[in-house]
């Protein structure tokens, strides 16, 4: 900047002075040179200086006209609360001059009750550097009362702690608090004084934001229990308060609620839109018609209970065909395609396992057999009842029915770290017998032992064979909860369990042991048990020892399709998930002619 004023006072002195003022003794004329610029030079710094006092002057009225009468309340305090400065907003609201005001303490404004409260907010000021707030009650000197909310900072002016702060007038709010707080409770005495039980409910998430005490004697219930949660009614009841009619002044249905003891009542609801503040609400009233909904029932009670005996002996009779119809394919041909997957990958047709995978899948396939086999329970129990349920007589090995039994539930055992035994006298027994039937009779019993004995505990198979009365013993033990004795006589009943507490602690469908006895009976046996509560239950199956006419050799594998002479295959099956296994299976086998015949609507296609 020096240089251009050098430069500006040079040109000046050019134009000042002519050209013989300047011709002078060389070193006088360098001094000479030298003064009249630096005078120049000070002439223009002064209309410089001159020019800046002139736009901080206009700066400064303009901030002063902008902090003086700014719309908002500014007030400028010092350490112990005294009022430095304020705008004339300030003033209005502390309702004074500026002069009168200045150098008073903000205190001497302030309703007694809120001194501490402003103080405490002075002390936090200057013990933080973030912003501090507080609301505090002015007592003007014009009697008019006002709530305000002071926002403040700290701040540093020539080496001295002052507190800017900004009064906000919330006065209003605190109007408006009021008046609902008002609302409030005039709404709540009319709740309260109701003979009829009633609820305020919000439609925003269905909590009970008031309900009067004929409502608490309604539901059993107590109302500091109900108010804040949600509203203890029926799901589709809360439905219809909260998403119902909304344009109608009331509205008149009955529900079934349950009382907080467990009764079932029967109530009217009335309901009407209201809001709360800004909140959308439901008040329902609730009109207990029990008494009434009783006679109504009671006289229709005999003619209803005819026409649902009826109506059940009618579905029960089509249900009961429609499932013998349809279960034994709608449930088995998923798990035939599970189990032919699982023979598949056993036979590494699909690539080569290793042990761990090939027992895995053996175990896979042993309970997938097993599941179709629980599926066709029912279907059994069925068929045994009506007589119609033959046996498959073959020839078993012991070592192989306990082996299998054995696979299905020492998994479940080991979950529970049971100690398990085995004693199986009769290991190169081989006998004639329904393997199905005698394995499921074997595991449903294991599985009971296993079901009803805690952690820790033991269980066992026992095989005996008395080859003099030929007769083949399996006794199953435990060391579990164990059996009364007024309850055995119900075990073998189908679809029962003894205890409804039990029914929930320990699951089952009740047809275990009914079908343990039937397919026990039709092998010529029968079974006993033998249990005290606490110390456990023996169940012992005896059935006749029937050898086969030769001993059967060992079991072989399955020859392979591609040794034969088979090379082209015409299949029927009416399941396309089935179909296409079955049909890879074979191509993989070497037989590539497969043609595939579906059933579609009673059509091949």
């Amino acid at each position: 900047m020096s240089s251009t004023i050098r430069n500006k006072a040079e040109a000046v002195m050019q134009e000042r002075y002519t050209a013989s003022e300047l011709r002078q003794d060389a070193d006088l004329e360098a001094i000479l040179h030298e003064l009249r610029v630096h005078q120049i030079e000070l002439e223009l710094q002064n209309d410089e200086l001159r020019r800046t006092q002139v736009d901080l002057e206009t700066m400064q009225r303009k901030y002063f006209d902008l902090y003086r009468l700014a719309p908002v309340a500014y007030l400028h305090l010092d350490d112990q609360g005294i009022i430095q400065d304020l705008n004339l907003k300030g003033a209005e609201l502390l309702g004074g001059e500026l002069q009168m005001i200045t150098n008073r303490p903000l205190v001497s404004y302030l309703e007694s009750g809120t001194y501490g409260e402003f103080f405490r907010h002075l002390q936090a000021v200057f013990a933080n550097t973030d912003r501090q707030t507080c609301e505090v009650t002015l007592r003007a000197r014009n009697g008019v009362t006002r709530n305000v909310l002071l926002e403040s900072i700290a701040a540093w002016e020539d080496g001295n702690r002052f507190c800017r702060t900004v009064m906000i007038d919330v006065t209003a709010r605190y109007q408006a608090e009021r008046e609902l707080q008002q609302s409030e409770a005039r709404l709540r005495a009319l709740f309260e004084a109701s003979p009829v039980p009633l609820a305020t409910i919000s439609r925003i998430d269905g909590t009970i934001r008031y309900a009067n005490p004929a409502l608490g004697q309604l539901l059993a219930a107590s109302l500091p229990a109900m108010i804040g949660r949600m509203a203890p009614f029926p799901k589709d009841l809360l439905q219809f308060l909260l998403a119902g009619p909304w344009d109608q002044a009331s509205i008149g249905r009955e529900w079934r609620i349950v009382r907080n003891n467990g009764e079932h009542i029967w109530v009217v609801v009335t309901c009407q839109t209201i809001v709360l503040g800004t909140e959308p609400c439901m008040m329902a009233g609730f009109h207990d018609v029990t008494e009434r909904r009783t006679m109504e029932e009671s006289l229709r009670q005999h003619t209803e209970e005819l026409r649902a005996a009826n109506a059940a002996l009618v579905e029960a009779a089509r249900l009961k065909d429609q499932f013998l119809a349809n279960m034994s394919h709608e449930l088995r041909t998923p798990l035939t395609g599970i189990l032919g997957m699982a023979e598949a990958l056993g036979l590494t047709v699909y690539g080569a396992l290793n042990e761990r995978q090939l027992r895995a899948i053996d175990t896979i396939e042993q309970s997938g057999r097993h599941l179709l086999d629980l599926i066709t329970d029912i279907l059994d129990l069925a068929k045994v009842e009506a007589g119609k349920l033959e046996l498959v007589a073959d020839a078993i090995q012991m070592d192989v029915l306990c082996d299998r039994s054995i696979q299905m539930v020492e998994q479940l055992a080991q979950a529970k770290h049971q100690k398990f035994s085995l004693v199986n006298e009769c290991s190169h027994v081989e006998f004639l017998g329904d393997e199905r039937r005698l394995r499921q009779v074997i595991v449903n019993l294991l599985s009971n032992a296993v079901k009803f004995t805690g952690d820790g505990g033991e269980l066992g198979l026992n095989v005996v064979c008395d080859r003099q009365q030929r007769v083949l013993i399996f006794t199953v033990w435990d060391t579990g909860i164990g059996i009364h004795a007024d309850d055995i006589h119900r075990l073998f009943q189908p679809f029962v369990q003894i205890d409804s507490g039990l029914a929930r602690q320990y699951a089952g469908t009740g047809l275990g042991l009914a079908l343990v006895r039937r397919f026990t009976e039709l092998h010529g046996g029968s079974v006993v048990v033998d249990s005290s509560p606490g110390k456990g239950s023996r169940f012992t199956v005896r059935i006749p020892l029937i050898t086969s006419p030769a001993p059967s050799s060992a079991v072989q594998s399955a020859p392979s399709l591609q040794q034969g002479r088979m090379r082209r295959i015409v299949m029927l099956e009416d399941s396309a998930i089935t179909a296409e296994h079955l049909a890879n299976y074979l191509r993989i086998l070497g037989i590539l002619d497969v043609t595939l015949l579906r059933l579609a609507r009673g059509r091949l296609t």
